[in-house]
């Protein structure tokens, strides 16, 4: 997943093109498109999730 994280990220900033991107993760550029969503939707899920536990641990 870290790789994958990587890999967007060099596409947001574009150091790589989509082309390449979907080869990184052999997938076809449709889903090439798709994946970028998904993991930003679950970085943020995630984000959420800890910010929540660092205000529950909080005295």
């Amino acid at each position: 997943m870290c790789l994958t994280i990587d890999a967007v990220d060099a596409l947001d900033r574009g150091l790589i093109t989509e082309g390449r991107f979907a080869g990184f993760l052999s997938v076809d550029r449709l889903e090439s498109r798709r994946i970028p969503e998904v993991v930003r939707e679950h970085l943020n899920l995630f984000a959420s999730h800890l910010t929540k536990l660092r205000f529950l641990e909080q005295p």
